[in-house]
């Protein structure tokens, strides 16, 4: 008999051996990017864990202050959204019961002098007044008169402002003047004869609800003349100057910044708080620098010095004079500082630097200091690199022993605070 040859079974075991060794030694940058994909994949599950974790509606935390119902207090109340939504309207159709509540106006009766854009953006001014009324300190009674349900502004308020007709607002159809008597009312339109001093809150205040991009004036002013209403502008150049750094300077205002600024103002009392607080940066207005610096004053000595030191022989100076030198001095400061700092926050910036300062100078026509004051600025500067030279050197011929003994007693504070916090503890 023939014998058949058997296989090589060890042959074979010893192949499948050294492939899965050869397979098991990976190179390094195979493994750092397996690593990478399992830390990756750790990752994605972790993730997906939290986001199931987290409620599918969270509760947003707001602010409002409130005075009348069991949910508000007399402080300020942080609640969920859907409180909020409740509490608030449920403050305003208090408010809105309240005959003596003060009234905000925002005549609806220029529709026919609008484009649809223009009754768009009308809408949307709308829907902010509402918003702001809701978070007001001190709510008013909004009203829309010469309101129409079938007109296109009120399409438009329908369709930007999501629940418009659940808005706690007072829809009137008649004109103003004939819902209220003339002499409560105060028309307000950039275009008045007279300035508005005080928001009173037994006056009814109008707000035309006109949005004119092509600015066509006195249309407000006029309706105020053929029915006897009288008709203000705003305080805003008795308070506010143009800015150095510029700005369109006019005075037109959106109608929910003219409501937001009687808003304010009911709360505050303070028309330059107000104004800066409501009236944009790119108007370029800011608020005029308060002249009462009584309560600044520099000592009398540095300014005899200083005026002895400019004034040759040495004469007398009267009190007075000194005390007009210290109220220039101060002025020039506050002036050129305020500049300055309009200067920097044009830049965006919250710090003033040495730079603002020389601008502010230069745009006030004090090129001559500039100068000067640029070489007593490196003269400070070399002042200062020379002090630190001087310390840094003494440091190093410090002996080594009481550099020891400080490092010593820092050592040693620093073992006594990690005890008194464990006593406290």
């Amino acid at each position: 008999m023939s014998s058949v040859p058997s296989p090589d079974i060890h042959s074979d075991e010893n192949e499948t051996t050294v492939e899965s060794t050869k397979q098991k030694r990976l190179p390094r940058s195979a493994k750092k990017r397996l690593r990478y994909e399992r830390l990756r994949e750790q990752r994605k599950l972790t993730g997906k864990k939290k986001k199931k974790r987290t409620p599918s509606n969270p509760t947003a935390s707001i602010v409002i202050p409130s005075d009348s119902s069991e949910i508000l207090t007399d402080q300020l109340v942080s609640v969920t959204g859907k409180t909020f939504k409740r509490a608030a309207n449920e403050r305003l159709a208090e408010i809105n019961r309240d005959s003596e509540a003060p009234m905000i106006c925002i005549d609806c009766a220029y529709n026919e002098s609008m484009s649809s854009k223009e009754i768009a953006s009308l809408a949307r001014q709308i829907g902010r007044c509402y918003s702001s009324n809701r978070r007001a300190t001190k709510p008013v009674r909004l009203i829309l008169t010469n309101w129409s349900n079938d007109s296109l502004l009120a399409q438009e308020c329908r369709r930007v402002n999501n629940g418009f007709d659940n808005y706690q607002i007072i829809l009137d159809d008649k004109p103003i003047y004939e819902t209220y008597p003339s002499e409560r009312l105060i028309y307000l339109s950039p275009n008045g004869d007279k300035i508005l001093t005080e928001v009173n809150e037994q006056t009814i205040h109008v707000i035309g609800g006109l949005v004119d991009e092509s600015v066509r004036k006195n249309m407000t002013y006029q309706s105020c003349q053929d029915k006897n209403i009288t008709c203000c502008k705003l305080p805003i150049e008795t308070y506010m100057e143009h800015a150095v750094t510029g700005g369109t300077f006019n005075q037109i205002l959106s109608i929910n910044q003219v409501f937001d600024i009687l808003v304010t103002y009911m709360t505050t009392n303070d028309w330059g708080q107000t104004l800066k607080k409501n009236i944009p940066e790119r108007k370029g207005w800011v608020i005029i620098m308060s002249d009462e610096v009584d309560d600044l004053s520099f000592p009398n000595a540095v300014i005899t010095r200083l005026m002895n030191e400019a004034l040759e022989g040495s004469p007398t100076i009267s009190k007075e004079a000194r005390a007009a030198m210290s109220r220039a001095a101060l002025s020039f400061i506050l002036y050129i500082s305020t500049t300055a700092n309009q200067y920097a926050s044009s830049a965006k910036r919250k710090t003033v630097t040495v730079q603002d300062i020389f601008k502010a100078l230069q745009s006030n026509q004090f090129d001559m200091l500039v100068e000067p004051l640029q070489e007593a600025l490196k003269d400070y500067q070399e002042q200062t690199r020379k002090k630190k030279e001087e310390s840094a050197k003494k440091q190093q011929n410090q002996p080594e022993s009481t550099v020891e003994n400080d490092e010593n007693d820092e050592i040693e504070n620093e073992l006594e605070n990690e005890n008194n916090e464990s006593v406290v503890e």
